[in-house]
């Protein structure tokens, strides 16, 4: 879904951080007919292991790090089940770089305050940043069940295309603002 929903083609650079056993990387690769691969793993003994069995593609590189400390390589799509307790963080970094899209996994709630309509519950500081920024679509919903082990929350695949604010506004300002 994922893979589909990222639209590959062409000679892209495709960023994931994440990529834990490499399941979606190697897919990733697979889909990339040509371009580049980049990923950003935290843990060292899955970063190892990633890196052995993608150390004779020529187009994949695997980086071992903190994502949220690292500075991410420039890249033109994004792939990535994120570890959920960095959404927010996560999210902010992506905003602020140059991309065309990005289609991520989100915890459920998380994603429904990104999509949040105005007067609704969900609707907070966040939808108002993330909204100045980009577009965001629900892709789909992922229960539990579909991963195992099974963790305890649902989780939403979105797509995030960047967009212009759509009114002019000192970006520095609205961020201290909201």
């Amino acid at each position: 879904m994922q893979i589909e929903a990222a639209e590959l083609a062409g000679p892209e650079r495709v960023l994931e951080i994440g990529p834990g056993t490499g399941i979606l990387s190697r897919r990733i690769i697979e889909k990339l007919t040509s371009g580049y691969y980049y990923a950003i793993e935290k843990d060292r003994i899955l970063c190892s292991r990633l890196s052995e069995e993608m150390k004779g593609l020529s187009h994949a590189e695997i980086r071992c790090g903190d994502a949220m400390k690292l500075d991410w390589p420039k890249f033109d799509v994004m792939v990535s089940n994120i570890p959920y307790n960095i959404s927010t963080p996560f999210t902010l970094k992506l905003l602020s770089e140059s991309f065309s899209r990005a289609v991520v996994m989100y915890q459920k709630e998380f994603a429904e305050r990104l999509i949040a309509s105005p007067h609704t519950r969900d609707y907070g500081r966040l939808t108002v940043y993330v909204y100045m920024r980009a577009s965001i679509e629900k892709i789909t919903n992922v229960p539990p069940t579909a991963f195992e082990p099974k963790p305890e929350v649902a989780s939403t695949i979105v797509r995030i295309r960047p967009k212009a604010p759509p009114f002019e506004t000192d970006m520095k300002l609205f961020e201290e603002v909201t």
